[in-house]
């Protein structure tokens, strides 16, 4: 697994020791160049020292929007459950559990408050809901 280390040079070279990818910086300018390009590859943790962290906090929340890394190989994706319309009044920063909620929706139908949390129970037998079905032009193989 890839881990990037993005700080002051005597902070983070430290880390090259031990197989990290180190990315030190001087200004705050180009640690957000280094997270944009970086979050794009396959990293799926990446450690900023808490100086530079707090002068980019915008850049990192742009970058992490609708993801939340749940271990060091799962990305949980923020989704809203099917049948929910609305727009959203509120969103949680912090640390969570799978349970509680992070985000308040207003429903466009009858206008009441709706809680979404990061663990969802989705209807299995229901088919999805689609905008467009495409047809299809080869059928599904799998495997080898």
């Amino acid at each position: 697994m890839k881990i990037a280390v993005i700080g002051e040079e005597d902070f983070v070279r430290g880390f090259e020791g031990i197989g990290f990818s180190v990315f030190p910086i001087e200004d705050s300018k180009r640690a957000t160049e280094i997270l944009k390009e970086i979050s794009s590859k396959d990293f799926p943790i990446i450690y900023i020292t808490e100086t530079i962290a707090k002068e980019i906090e915008e850049n990192i929340e742009e970058i992490s929007k609708g993801e939340v890394q749940e271990t060091p190989i799962l990305i949980h994706k923020i989704m809203v459950p099917p049948r929910i319309k609305g727009e959203i009044i509120e969103i949680k920063k912090g640390k969570f559990t799978v349970e509680e909620p992070i985000a308040q929706i207003r429903s466009t139908v009858n206008g009441k408050r709706l809680t979404v949390c990061m663990l969802q129970r989705w209807p299995v037998r229901r088919p999805r809901e689609y905008k467009e079905k495409f047809p299809t032009d080869s059928i599904l193989v799998t495997g080898t």
